[in-house]
C-alpha cells in the first residue's frame, strides 16, 4: 500500500497493485539508465523529455518509480505494464484519476484547516532553494 506521506501512489492494473514513489533511489536509476560515458542525463531533462512524449522517458520514468517496491522489474515488464493500464494514455489516465483521488475535496480541507479557506503552499523560492516557516529552522 502507497504511503502518501512518503510520495508513494498506487495503481492496480489487471488486479494487481504497483507501487510507485520517483524518491532519490529512483532519480538515480532513471539518469544511470539514460547516462553514458559521453554524456550525463539530469532529472529535469529526462523529465522535459518524457513531457515532450517521449514514449522512452516516459517509460523510464513508470520503471525507476517503480523499483523500490518492486525490485528487479525490467524495462520490459515496465512496458506490459503500461500497454495492459491502456496504454501511455490509459496509464496517464489512471495516474491522473489516482493523483486526483489523493486530494481532499473543499469541504474537507476547510474543515481540517479550522474552518478557514485552505491557504496555498508557500513557494520554494529562496536563494538556498529552501523556504521554512518552522521555528526550528529560523533559529538554527
Amino acid at each position: 500500500m502507497a504511503n502518501r506521506e512518503r510520495g508513494e501512489v498506487s495503481v492496480e492494473i489487471e488486479g494487481k497493485t504497483y507501487t510507485m514513489t520517483l524518491d532519490l533511489e529512483a532519480l538515480c536509476h532513471l539518469e544511470d539508465h539514460f547516462s553514458t560515458p559521453a554524456r550525463e542525463y539530469a532529472f529535469p531533462e529526462l523529465l522535459e523529455r518524457a513531457g515532450k512524449g517521449s514514449a522512452r522517458h516516459i517509460r523510464g520514468i513508470v520503471w525507476a518509480s517503480l523499483q523500490r517496491h518492486h525490485k528487479g522489474i525490467t524495462l520490459e515488464q515496465t512496458s506490459e505494464i503500461i500497454q495492459a493500464s491502456g496504454g501511455l494514455a490509459g496509464f496517464g489516465e489512471k495516474l491522473n484519476a489516482l493523483a486526483m483521488s489523493t486530494q481532499p475535496d473543499s469541504d474537507d480541507a476547510k474543515e481540517l484547516n479550522g474552518g478557514k479557506k485552505a491557504r496555498p503552499r508557500r513557494a520554494q523560492t529562496e536563494a538556498a532553494g529552501v523556504s521554512s516557516t518552522s521555528k526550528l529552522a529560523v533559529s538554527a
